[in-house]
């Protein structure tokens, strides 16, 4: 688990993805709020052991314990286990007010200890869980296993004495029957006199015997720890041996054992479970003694959770988890090669729609390597987020395979929420998150379904909601807080991830999508201190000359080749500092001049004025760069770069050509036919707006010209450049950006992903490329205004008086959505180090990381202090005799005196703890009859008495 919030926080950071980071202080902050319901899912049981039976060494016994939930809530997912044992009991469910019965293993090993529970909770995510340990009063017994070669010591005669000294029946031997000698004693049987009953052994607490005589007996084999020549460890078992050989042969015999007291002459079944009893009491005390722990300690580190590593993997939640895991996995079609979620979805079909067992292991390692094999040939060793994504979902389609426990379906779950994590770096946009932000809840209500082990989704679904509005608050202040960019990550960047949508192909479309990323793609200083205009910033990037129609792409003939001038006066000097995105091209202010880059960027040979690094860049880049902000060309555009300029599909619509040749024939000179054909554009209709039609197919261009005339900037600038080929005037596209925002305080001017735009620049052969922006024309605040403040203006939403009523309402509710989707990225998305510096600044906070640092540390310790003091409350209690009683324990408990046992009573408990100096047994008597007797003492009297009684602890405070 904590590697898993490791690796979303990495990711996180490396992309400094606002979102991101929600995601992953979410599931770190579920999991913290799951310790405190795990640890509060085991308040109110009561734990009491009815009964234990004793074993052989090798053959677990058995413990019977009584479990009650006094709480109000039921408790969910319990596993019990007896500390020591190597199999513990789950329990679905603990119904409030109802004792159940439940039969436990006890630990195999030799030997005797108190018995001590442990209850165990991973409720209600099982990603940690909580235990209590509760030590009962309850004595279990191993007795160990015969073994031993060693012959049985010789019998010693057995005197009137001696029979008294062992048996407790001083004289018995005289007169019972004639002359018979005491033969020892047996279990007592229904007939059996009573005059022959040891009633001193009984007044003693021993079990209830009859004393034998016999003629025959002339000796007692005397069986001695001290005497055995062994090891400490190997005596306990010849002793076993020699106690069974006894029984076999009706020998009487007798056990001694250090610094305890002897146990008497006997013989019978009887007398041998009352000698193996001492011997197993023994052997525990000195392994405890020799350990220098106690028993305890010692059993709880041995008693890992049997239910984690079992097979009990129930179809229903496992079924639910795999559709999870599935709408995961959907949104990856796009950025993963469908290869590999054909892997992973073919054994998510095989296992949870096939509901199929584990498949052989030969199966599963062929699925395996293959699975991994595929990856690597697809995206052939490339370094790479997605190759990353797409060799995690391959691994968890082999986990899906062969899952069959508690601690596979943890798995499977983690690696759900990590892909939940995945799709928002992929797409950030606000309805990607809350699909992701609904899989992760999902998800985490699968794994509540799965500890709860009832049928039923409300339930799981419920408690989910109410986990999610618990973290809420934290995480929400975590997002704020905790710095960002602490380590500066960029392992993860080489991939498209960090591209931008700027590329070697414009379709219709393309810029629309990103008119709502906000993620930053450049910033920029200028050290002359000359910060151009807005409508002076057209950073360019692309220059596309392959004219397909509606469509453009980056051609790759070798165009007029010249030598650039060295910078002048009134040239634009530029400091770049560019996000990685996985291309070559580097932005510049249009024209641009020259690049300094220690990477050794150039023009472009093909002479479309863009600059070109010799790697791809997968890490934040510094560069200098001059512009000039207009282009000057010496010789004419001739030959092949002339018939490049003019070249067209053969497949333009009949009445896409006859609209440009109309412009041809009654223009004298190619600037008119450019000022025609804006002109065009600004009086038939054409809307500039976020949300145009849709445009596909091979009619898409005429489609737009003639019937939408609604689009975004490349759907001008397509359409626009191929007018004026196909009207005889050169023309290419160019993509880059337009706008940034400047600050004063930082000096820097930021361009971000949104600003994406496509401009035309023309051929005129007084004034070489020339550029043109279709988008001024129609909508003149986007070129004057960052693209921010044109959006909240509304300008973008065009004329909405011709439309019918059912269209305007889409068309305002998709405006919305975009205004709504934007506010998400510039909010939340786009919280990076300098959102938190300024607004941290506007709170009055000087902005440094160690300030951050320390309220993120103070929220989380003040979190952690609450629910350390929520889990620590004292559970109110109605009856106001036990409330008192509570209060007399916790006196106890702070002055160092023991516990009570589970299910001791209070006059046993007076006793055991009493001490000339805190003397509780009249207290404990007046409890006793107070709320078990006849009712009629007052509980207030009780209380008093409580609290004016002043035990000294072992410091010497009195408590």
């Amino acid at each position: 688990m904590l590697a898993m919030l490791a690796a979303m926080w990495y990711a996180a950071e490396a992309q400094s993805n606002g979102a991101a980071y929600l995601l992953a202080l979410l599931a770190g902050v579920l999991a913290l709020i799951s310790v405190m319901h795990a640890r509060a899912n085991l308040r109110g049981l009561s734990l009491r052991v009815r009964a234990v039976q004793a074993a052989r060494e090798g053959s677990p016994g058995r413990v019977r314990v009584e479990i009650v939930q006094e709480g109000a809530a039921p408790a969910f997912g319990i596993e019990l286990q007896v500390v020591g044992a190597d199999q513990s009991v789950y329990i679905d469910q603990i119904s409030p007010g109802q004792p159940r019965i439940i039969e436990l293993p006890s630990p195999p090993r030799a030997g005797g200890a108190t018995t001590v529970l442990l209850a165990r909770s991973a409720y209600p995510l099982g990603l940690f869980s909580m235990e209590r340990a509760v030590e009962t009063a309850a004595t279990r017994r191993v007795h160990a296993r015969p073994a031993g070669n060693l012959p049985l010591p010789p019998a010693e005669p057995l005197s009137a004495r001696d029979a008294d000294l062992h048996s407790g029946a001083r004289g018995t031997a005289r007169g019972a029957r004639g002359g018979d000698d005491f033969a020892g004693t047996r279990e007592f049987q229904p007939g059996d006199s009573p005059r022959h009953i040891d009633w001193r052994a009984v007044a003693r607490g021993r079990p209830l015997v009859v004393k034998t005589w016999d003629s025959s007996a002339t000796g007692v084999v005397c069986i001695d720890w001290e005497s055995i020549p062994l090891p400490q460890s190997a005596r306990a078992a010849q002793i076993a041996r020699w106690i069974e050989l006894c029984v076999q042969e009706e020998k009487l015999f007798a056990l001694h054992l250090p610094q305890k007291d002897p146990i008497g002459t006997g013989s019978g079944e009887t007398h041998a479970r009352r000698c193996l009893d001492a011997l197993a009491d023994f052997t525990a005390q000195t392994e405890a003694a020799a350990a220098g722990s106690g028993a305890q300690r010692e059993g709880r580190a041995r008693a890992p959770s049997t239910f984690e590593n079992s097979s009990h993997l129930p179809a229903g939640p496992f079924f639910m988890l795999s559709a999870g895991l599935l709408a995961a996995m959907l949104p990856l079609m796009d950025h993963v090669a469908l290869p590999c979620l054909g892997v992973a979805l073919a054994c998510l079909i095989y296992r949870a729609f096939f509901r199929r067992g584990v498949p052989p292991l030969l199966v599963r390692l062929a699925v395996l390597f293959g699975g991994v094999a595929l990856t690597v040939f697809l995206y052939a060793g490339q370094r790479s987020m997605e190759a990353g994504i797409a060799l995690l979902v391959t691994l968890m389609g082999v986990k899906l395979l062969e899952s069959r426990t508690p601690r596979e379906f943890q798995v499977l779950a983690l690696l759900g929420w990590f892909l939940c994590l995945c799709m928002v770096i992929l797409d950030n946009s606000l309805p990607r998150t809350l699909w992701c932000l609904a899989v992760f809840l999902l998800i985490c209500a699968c794994m509540a379904r799965f500890r709860l082990s009832s049928a039923g989704f409300w339930r799981p679904a419920r408690f989910t909601g109410i986990l999610f509005l618990q973290a809420l608050p934290l995480m929400v202040v975590l997002f704020l807080f905790l710095p960002r960019g602490l380590l500066n990550l960029t392992a993860l960047l080489n991939s498209r991830l960090g591209q931008s949508g700027i590329s070697t192909e414009l379709d219709p479309g393309t810029i629309t999508a990103m008119a709502m990323r906000l993620e930053r793609a450049f910033r920029i200083e200028f050290p002359d201190g000359a910060v151009p205009a807005n409508e002076m910033r057209y950073w360019r990037c692309i220059t596309l000359t392959d004219c397909r129609g509606f469509s453009w792409r980056r051609a790759r003939d070798i165009g007029l080749k010249y030598n650039p001038d060295q910078p002048e006066d009134g040239d634009l000097r530029q400091r770049i500092i560019l996000d990685p995105h996985g291309a070559q091209w580097l932005p510049a202010l249009d024209v641009p001049l020259r690049c300094v880059d220690a990477n050794g960027a150039r023009q472009d040979p093909l002479n479309d004025d863009t600059i070109i690094s010799p790697y791809r860049i997968g890490g934040m880049h510094r560069y200098t760069a001059w512009s000039r902000p207009l282009q000057l060309e010496a010789r004419p555009l001739e030959g092949a770069a002339r018939r490049n300029a003019l070249q067209l599909p053969d497949d333009l619509p009949p009445r896409v050509r006859q609209l440009a040749l109309d412009w041809r024939r009654d223009a004298q000179t190619d600037l008119e036919i450019v000022q025609r054909a804006v002109r065009h554009l600004q009086s038939e209709g054409f809307k500039y707006t976020l949300t145009p039609d849709e445009y596909v197919g091979s009619a898409a261009l005429e489609r737009f010209l003639f019937e939408g005339k609604n689009g975004f900037c490349e759907h001008f600038a397509a359409a626009f450049a191929t007018l004026m080929r196909v009207a005889g005037v050169p023309s290419r596209v160019v993509i880059g950006y337009l706008g940034g925002e400047y600050s004063d305080k930082t000096g820097q001017m930021i361009v971000r992903q949104s600003d994406a735009h496509a401009w035309v620049e023309v051929w005129l052969e007084e004034r070489g490329w020339t550029r043109l922006d279709p988008t001024a024309a129609l909508a003149p605040g986007r070129v004057n205004n960052p693209f921010r403040t044109y959006l909240d203006s509304g300008a973008g939403s065009g004329a909405l008086a011709d439309m019918g009523l059912w269209r305007r309402a889409v068309f305002e509710t998709r405006l919305v959505w975009d205004r709504l989707n934007f506010a998400w990225q510039e909010s939340v998305v786009e919280y990076n180090q300098e959102s938190q510096e300024s607004w941290l600044s506007r709170l009055g906070i000087a902005w440094q990381p160690w300030h951050l640092l320390l309220i993120s540390a103070l929220v989380l310790l003040s979190a952690l202090y609450a629910i350390y003091r929520w889990l620590r409350r004292t559970r109110r209690v109605s009856d106001p005799w036990l409330r008192a009683w509570q209060l007399l324990g916790e006196k106890l408990r702070k002055a160092g005196l023991p516990a009570r046992y589970a299910g001791e009573g209070p006059l046993d408990y007076a006793r055991r703890v009493s001490t000339p100096q805190v003397d509780i047994r009249a207290l404990a008597e007046s409890y006793a009859q107070g709320r078990y007797g006849a009712g009629c003492a007052d509980a207030s009297l009780f209380l008093a008495a409580v609290r004016r009684l002043r035990v000294k602890s072992k410091r010497g405070r009195a408590a």
